[in-house]
């Protein structure tokens, strides 16, 4: 009887794996656009600067590690490891790319970001050889940037347990590799200059690259099994 009383105890039901995510952005946005309006400066100028953006990874991170814990797929120590690892591979990503910008030997270019649109239509014209260098250079940087930050992210999952190993997986892992790696340039090609600004770099590169790395994440999480209840 003791033990037909164990099998029939009810299971919780599942949880959406994208509700986390779905919060994590939303904390994520109000946290960037917060240090957009009351200015919080990280050195850009006053303002602040987007390649602080790593600072905010355990924000967007903490809903799903909360959610990974609940549902007893990590232990408190694992989703310690992850958030710090995540973080760091994040800055990795993001100051690989500040450095692929200052390579150029001349970064006069970077002036242009202050200009207003009508003051960018006529600098355009008159300086079309070093926009071509300034949006080749910045691409360069953001598929540098979205390759690291995904795929050392990614390689990461590799030893918390045979379910990131699968073939289906590891699939799934290089296929969104590959997306955010074109991302990272993509968006800095196609909004260029305006996504080397704080506001621009918000909205088109990193929220849009976090949402999808965050969805794959937890996708990947929820083809965990969860561990028994002591």
């Amino acid at each position: 009887m003791g033990a037909m009383a164990q099998t029939d105890q009810p299971t919780p039901p599942p949880q959406p794996w994208f509700l986390p995510v779905a919060i994590g952005l939303a904390l994520l946005g109000a946290a960037m656009f917060a240090a957009l309006i009351w200015r919080l400066g990280f050195g850009y100028g006053g303002a602040w600067d987007p390649r602080a953006a790593w600072l905010l990874t355990p924000v967007f991170l903490s809903p799903l590690l909360i959610w990974l814990m609940r549902s007893r797929r990590l232990g408190f120590g694992g989703a310690t490891v992850l958030a710090v690892a995540i973080t760091a591979i994040h800055f990795t990503a993001i100051a690989t790319a500040s450095f692929t910008y200052k390579a150029q030997k001349d970064d006069s270019w970077m002036h242009i970001l202050d200009k207003t649109q009508q003051q960018w239509d006529s600098y355009r014209i008159e300086h079309e050889p070093q926009i071509v260098v300034a949006r080749r250079t910045a691409v360069e940087g953001g598929r540098k940037a979205g390759a690291i930050g995904a795929f050392a992210s990614f390689a990461l999952l590799l030893p918390f347990g045979r379910a990131f190993r699968r073939p289906l997986a590891l699939a799934g892992m290089a296929a969104v590799g590959a997306a955010l790696t074109f991302w990272g340039g993509f968006a800095l090609s196609q909004r260029f200059p305006e996504a080397m600004t704080p506001r621009g770099y918000a909205l088109w590169v990193f929220l849009p690259w976090q949402g999808l790395f965050g969805i794959t994440l937890a996708a990947l999480f929820a083809g965990v099994a969860p561990r028994p209840s002591r």
